[in-house]
């Protein structure tokens, strides 16, 4: 059911102890990641809010919140940003979607080919992420229900596509699923390493393909 009070949202301070976390959280960390967490945390300081509600529920911000316990207790206080209102599920569910995929941009790989490789690899980037991301692609390409289609022609997939050239709709010939869902699965590509689209969309198979050996 829509709620049709808006949400705003008030700065807070709040103890660890005091949050009570969604027991329908979609999102996990690995030790690794926990670890990342953790010592950012301690070099760079609290630079992320938890997003919360009326009653302390936790909207966004569990993997800090588990990452913290565990350092520092359930007294330890950080910031958070309290919602006016209690969220609808549905709300909820599109804050946890908006916050880490819908709406955080994607990576200008040409920019970072200029910074630390060695450090980038420490603070994340590194082949354990490229795994995840593989392991993300593959999940969400059976979500949006992408299935496969009986081989066509190059004619019949300019046709369906658009005025591309055979270079540009290999990834779509080789992975053969509808427009929406290529187009859909294209904004994945556009978050992985290198300005090579054929190149990306040939390291995301070929590393499906490992994984699922």
């Amino acid at each position: 059911m829509a709620h049709t009070d808006k949400i705003e949202w008030s700065n807070v301070q709040v103890k660890l102890g005091e949050l009570k976390p969604w027991s329908e959280n979609p999102r996990y960390t690995t030790k690794e990641q926990a670890k990342r967490l953790v010592d950012s945390w301690t070099e760079l300081g609290q630079f992320q809010t938890i997003a919360i509600g009326p009653e302390q529920e936790v909207y966004d911000g569990h993997q800090r919140l588990s990452a913290l316990l565990t350092l520092h207790g359930k007294t330890f206080v950080v910031a958070a940003r309290a919602a006016s209102r209690p969220l609808t599920d549905a709300e909820r569910q599109r804050l946890v979607i908006t916050a880490h995929v819908g709406a955080v941009g994607s990576w200008d790989w040409d920019k970072l080919s200029a910074w630390d490789a060695p450090a980038i690899e420490g603070w994340g980037m590194d082949a354990d992420t490229l795994k995840l991301w593989n392991n993300d692609a593959m999940n969400l390409r059976e979500f949006l229900g992408a299935e496969l289609q009986q081989q066509k022609t190059l004619e019949q997939l300019q046709s369906e596509y658009g005025d591309l050239s055979e270079e540009e709709l290999w990834p779509w010939i080789r992975l053969q699923v509808s427009p929406d869902a290529a187009q859909r699965f294209k904004i994945l590509l556009d978050s992985l390493p290198g300005t090579d689209e054929l190149a990306r969309f040939t390291l995301l198979l070929d590393r499906a393909e490992q994984d699922g050996a």
